[in-house]
């Protein structure tokens, strides 16, 4: 039925903004860590020098 069809859709478009959420928390973590990962190394090459 149209009804039990769009409550699908409506269920499917929760689940697809759900993920992108998440993606995007995932992504920050791993910004945030390649981040802090580049200034130790900067800080490591200016130790050495």
């Amino acid at each position: 039925s149209s009804a039990g069809l769009q409550e699908k859709i409506a269920a499917y478009e929760g689940f697809v903004s759900q993920l992108e959420k998440f993606q995007d928390e995932k992504l920050e973590e791993v910004n945030e860590k390649f981040d802090k990962l580049c200034a130790d190394f900067v800080e490591m090459t200016l130790y050495l020098e």
